[in-house]
């Protein structure tokens, strides 16, 4: 994905851990976040994701995570992804099971961590992984929603 490109589509396949969806852009800026199971770096940045979401609140900013299976990994327990989604992440926002990485390739995005904010029009204006990937997420999310704010008269 390029900056300027559009929210990729979540289609009929994909499988919403726990039956909470956002199907589709609510006008709102939107930061998707692909974590996997064993991945230090995913549950470090699932701590300021979550300190987002509590700062912004549910009216300001979309959330939704991307379990995305490692590489080396051809099969999972969807238990344990549920746990550890609960238990490590605490992701209580939607949260995708990409059991064959479609949205993964939609997003170009190789592996986990990675981080893709969207501004309220639902334009890609970041994108980043690996161990950085939160450098600079924070400003650009405040920017976003001052001007999603203003522009709706907010």
């Amino acid at each position: 994905m390029k900056l300027g490109d559009s929210i990729p589509t979540f289609d009929d396949r994909v499988e919403w851990l726990d039956g909470i969806k956002l199907e589709r852009h609510t006008g709102r800026p939107l930061l998707v976040h692909f974590w996997s199971t064993g991945c230090p770096l995913c549950h470090e940045g699932s701590e300021l994701v979550n300190e987002w979401r509590s700062r912004y609140g549910a009216g300001a900013l979309d959330v939704i995570a991307v379990f995305a299976p490692r590489p080396e990994t051809t099969s999972f327990d969807i238990e344990a992804v549920r746990r550890d989604a609960r238990d490590l992440m605490h992701i209580d926002h939607p949260c995708i099971v990409d059991r064959h990485r479609d949205v993964q390739n939609s997003f170009e995005c190789p592996y986990a961590p990675g981080y893709f904010v969207f501004d309220a029009d639902g334009k890609l204006r970041h994108r980043q992984m690996g161990n950085d990937a939160l450098a600079n997420i924070g400003a650009l999310i405040d920017r976003l929603i001052a001007k999603a704010s203003s522009s709706s008269g907010a």
